[in-house]
């Protein structure tokens, strides 16, 4: 029999090659069967932070502009981001706002409560409060820190906690979190600033990055349990971090500075987080606090780091605002997309320019 078909195979070469060099439909795959056999998009997200107005933005030109709000949000790169969400080819589940909506950083609670109640008026006005995207606002420390002269040093807001609860709910999607007390050695109940939610089987965490009161302190010790437990359970999900400050700045360095404190204030904070990361198998933790774009793995370990701080907030380098898009597909893997316009002159003027994609990143996790 094998020999029968391998005579036939040899006759219908010879046959092959006597005849026209056509192909048939049947032969040869049709574009939509092709694009049928590609991967799908099971869901997607955004992300971005800092698109409050610059301090150097703040005097009376700002206050005089067409511009002006009470949140002291750059409101046309907010709504042009809104905008740009609501047009994607496919409407993301959940916009993860970062941190630093406002300007705020000030002593006086008054003037976080009211550019908090602000923001939340620019977001009910603009068609993606009646949308399907799930709004989740993570707070920055132009929410939960302070500084004054001479040295402006960042020190915690005591008021910050309670306001953000009180004004914020509506964007707190979990409660889970660690409550006063613990392995943390927490001054307040943080289940609902720092906490995780589970997505169509893969697991969200949100993290409070100036927990009360140190800055750029988290509670590590329930992060890196609850990365384990949702690993534990479910072998194949994808795990996604979020918080204001990044673990990791866009030079790949460990962020430590004493006058900015980031994760690595601590460094066994850092290392514990950062490891349970790639234990689990954590695709990446998403940020902003530095006023750019970058994606990258930090050396030595294999989950991403990436840096959507371009909302609004006066670049320290780059040349766009935007916002990241991420799409988790069918087949498992998982993409980044940078999108990103032109930059006007103010940073809060008019639109310069259209929003394109400006990079794209596999950033499925391969433990490579």
């Amino acid at each position: 029999m094998l020999r029968y078909l391998n005579a036939l195979a040899v006759a219908g070469l010879l046959l092959s090659s006597c005849g026209p060099n056509t192909t048939s439909d049947k032969e040869a795959p049709k574009e939509t069967e092709l694009k049928a056999k590609a991967p799908a998009i099971a869901y997607s997200f955004v992300t971005v932070g800092c698109n409050r107005i610059s301090w150097s933005d703040d005097g009376k030109a700002w206050k005089a502009s067409p511009y002006y709000n009470e949140a002291h949000a750059n409101l046309t790169q907010l709504n042009a981001t809104f905008d740009d969400v609501l047009k994607l080819e496919h409407t993301p589940d959940y916009f993860f706002f970062t941190g630093d909506l406002v300007l705020a950083e000030n002593p006086d609670k008054n003037v976080l409560i009211d550019q908090l109640k602000g923001w939340k008026k620019l977001y009910a006005e603009h068609a993606i409060s009646k949308s399907a995207v799930k709004m989740v606002a993570i707070p920055g420390n132009h929410e939960f820190l302070y500084s004054e002269a001479p040295d402006y040093n960042e020190v915690p807001n005591e008021h910050a906690h309670k306001i953000w609860l009180e004004l914020m709910g509506d964007f707190i999607a979990g409660s889970n979190g660690p409550g006063k007390g613990g392995p943390d050695s927490l001054i307040y109940d943080e289940s609902k600033l720092t906490y995780s939610i589970d997505h169509k089987g893969d697991h969200f965490v949100m993290m409070n990055t100036d927990t009360y009161d140190q800055p750029g302190k988290v509670p590590a010790h329930w992060i890196v349990n609850d990365l384990h437990s949702f690993r534990s359970a479910h072998p194949k999900g994808h795990i996604f971090l979020f918080g204001h400050k990044p673990a990791y700045d866009a030079g790949g360095a460990a962020t430590g500075d004493a006058s900015d404190p980031g994760f690595a204030y601590n460094q066994a904070q850092l290392d514990a987080i950062w490891d349970a990361m790639d234990t689990t198998r954590s695709e990446a933790m998403f940020s902003a606090h530095e006023h750019l774009f970058w994606a990258g793995v930090p050396a030595g370990h294999k989950s991403w780091q990436i840096i959507a701080g371009n909302g609004g907030t006066t670049l320290e380098t780059g040349d766009f605002f935007g916002f990241t898009e991420v799409q988790v597909m069918t087949d498992g893997t998982v993409k980044a997309i940078s999108h990103g316009r032109p930059v006007p002159k103010p940073d809060y003027g008019a639109l310069k320019g259209t929003t394109t994609p400006r990079d794209t990143f596999d950033i499925t996790w391969s433990g490579k």
